[in-house]
């Protein structure tokens, strides 16, 4: 999870800084961190399978609370503290996530707006979904407002 939440850090910071050399490295180090977190896949679910078989859980139902609760000292606080730590990462990936989306979001729109001034296309004609049909334009941007 941490080579994750570092991949989307270098994402974000690409954005900032409008280096599309930086955005491509960024993007192939996520490509290679989400194939690390595909291949580790397999294992976690045998472990989950077993731990789960000998506490007597279905799989499905297994929570590192689950686990906490049936094991005893040390292990039980070296892995509670694990997963508050899993837990903050979890929650940071997906705040940077969102910040990114954004980010990206708001540079398409402004480059939308362009093509509408260039073209001399009106935005209540609508525009293209992200599934190719054309539709009204649900929502607008923070430079069309008219004061």
């Amino acid at each position: 999870m941490v080579i994750v939440v570092d991949a989307l850090k270098e994402v974000q910071s690409a954005l900032l800084a409008g280096d599309t050399d930086q955005l491509a490295a960024a993007t192939e180090r996520q490509q290679v961190a989400t194939k690390i977190c595909e291949a580790l896949r397999g294992p976690r679910h045998q472990l989950r399978n077993k731990i789960a078989s000998h506490i007597g859980v279905v799989p499905e139902k297994l929570t590192v609370n689950e686990i906490v609760k049936s094991i005893g000292p040390p292990l039980c606080e070296q892995l509670a503290s694990r997963r508050i730590k899993l837990k903050e990462l979890a929650t940071e990936a997906d705040r940077l996530t969102r910040g990114n989306v954004a980010m990206v979001s708001q540079g398409l729109h402004l480059f939308h707006q362009l093509m509408e001034c260039l073209t001399g296309q009106d935005s209540s004609e609508g525009r293209y979904s992200p599934q190719g049909r054309r539709g009204p334009t649900v929502c607008r941007g923070i430079l069309d407002r008219k004061y």
